[in-house]
């Protein structure tokens, strides 16, 4: 039988877009690839009208995703994978019910487990009913083993409690790793990154800086398993697909920046997310005259507060006028744009890689969970994250700062490109062939 790879999907369409050069020329070299989402709201949460998600469905053989019943189920084709995630309204209504009892109001009373499980076990009979009446095709993970060569991952997010079934039937093939998203090298100081231990025996992993290459070796890896390939998604001839796939596409406006945005939390508190929208059209708007496109994070939904923040304050009345949103791919975006304003996103190093630099707005002062003894600073001893601490964005956390920044990219534009340009060189290896690099391993591997 046919071998095929498995993309597994972890922790959702991030990981798509890390392997998706590869994937392509997986694709043209005849080798399918089977793409796995263990959580089953990751293809809730995608744009299913984005160019990722587009791109993606060109190259995918077939999925296998949970549902909410936990079991495990297969479509021929991301396009048929949304009878799967839909809730129904009675599910919706039950598994609210049940986080207000487990986190919310009623969490207070000592009742609030007992019923909070209660719920969630009839909003999984509820599950299993309406995926049951869909007559969606059930599948056996232990039956498809022997049919896979080999598995693209991110191996640091198996821990995952969403991951622990497929870490454990997938145990003994062989894995290539790499990061769901762009790290910079500060990032893997603070995160915890995994002791070597006999799970990781049948692994190799491709790492973007010499740095990382370093602290993974430190933690027991092993020299030989790890390989310095720089980003796949910036190498030429990736990025000329993408541009040359959408070159006839027409932007709202021919002067605009960038806004990389998140939904509010711990990192970016609803007020100070607010604060930071009304000073960017203070500035980029009615300052300097440009137009406003913002790309959205996948948990930022449609109908969701953090959407309508931009319509509140940026007005309903002035979209597409002098603000839009946009669900083109931030390389292609990164062409197009003057610079990016970002609320911290891994996505600033697509802009750097295409030569546009980018402002990382985010007030960390007094934040407990990242204003504490441990936390990187700037020169003013203001809490700052890895970005910001590899020097490849500028930082800003105020009006006064936005406003002296952007006027220094303006002022300075050349400057401040080659800057970003040199340091972006200093921090990552920097290779245009590395997406030929793993596919030569992958396929070397695929046949043997």
């Amino acid at each position: 039988m046919k071998k095929r790879i498995v993309l597994w999907c972890s922790p959702g369409f991030g990981m798509i877009d890390t392997w998706l050069p590869i994937i392509k020329m997986l694709n043209e070299n005849k080798v399918d690839v089977i793409f796995i989402f263990p959580e089953p709201s990751s293809l809730k949460l995608i744009d299913r009208s984005s160019e990722l998600f587009c791109i993606a469905s060109k190259y995918c053989f077939k999925v296998i995703q949970r549902g909410y019943s936990n079991r495990w189920f297969v479509s021929k084709n991301l396009e048929s994978t949304d009878r799967v995630f839909k809730f129904s309204n009675l599910e919706l209504i039950i598994n609210n019910l049940s986080i207000r009892f487990r986190k919310g109001l009623f969490s207070k009373f000592f009742f609030h487990i007992y019923f909070s499980k209660i719920l969630k076990s009839i909003a999984l009979r509820v599950s299993i009913f309406r995926e049951n009446l869909l007559g969606l095709k059930i599948i056996d993970l232990n039956s498809i083993v022997d049919d896979i060569s080999a598995i693209l991952t991110d191996i640091e997010l198996v821990d995952k409690k969403t991951n622990y079934e497929l870490t454990t039937v997938f145990k003994n093939i062989k894995k290539f790793s790499m990061n769901h998203g762009l790290m910079s090298p500060s990032h893997f100081l603070r995160s915890s990154m995994p002791k070597y231990n006999s799970y990781y025996e049948n692994v190799e992993y491709f790492v973007n800086s010499d740095k990382v290459k370093k602290l993974y070796l430190a933690k027991g890896f092993h020299d030989e398993n790890i390989h310095l390939i720089g980003f796949p998604r910036h190498d030429t001839n990736w990025v000329k697909f993408l541009n040359d796939n959408f070159l006839n596409r027409k932007e709202e406006f021919n002067d605009f920046v960038l806004i990389i945005s998140r939904p509010s939390g711990t990192l970016i508190p609803k007020k100070r997310k607010v604060d930071a929208i009304t000073n960017i059209k203070k500035v980029i708007i009615d300052n300097l005259g440009l137009g406003v496109m913002v790309k959205l994070h996948p948990k930022e939904s449609d109908n969701s507060h953090n959407r309508q923040m931009y319509f509140q304050i940026f007005g309903s009345e002035n979209y597409g006028k002098t603000w839009i949103f946009t669900n083109s791919h931030p390389i292609y975006l990164a062409k197009k744009c003057k610079f990016a304003i970002s609320f911290f996103s891994g996505v600033v190093l697509d802009m750097i890689a295409q030569g546009k630099p980018t402002i990382e707005y985010l007030d960390l002062n007094n934040l407990k969970q990242y204003d504490n003894p441990d936390s990187f600073r700037d020169r003013d001893g203001s809490p700052i994250l890895e970005y910001r601490k590899d020097k490849l964005v500028f930082g800003c956390n105020s009006y006064l700062d936005l406003l002296k920044t952007s006027e220094k990219i303006i002022n300075n534009y050349d400057e401040v490109v080659a800057f970003f340009k040199n340091r972006y060189e200093e921090v990552f290896v920097v290779k245009d062939n590395s997406s030929s690099v793993i596919l030569k391993k992958l396929l070397n591997y695929h046949k043997s």
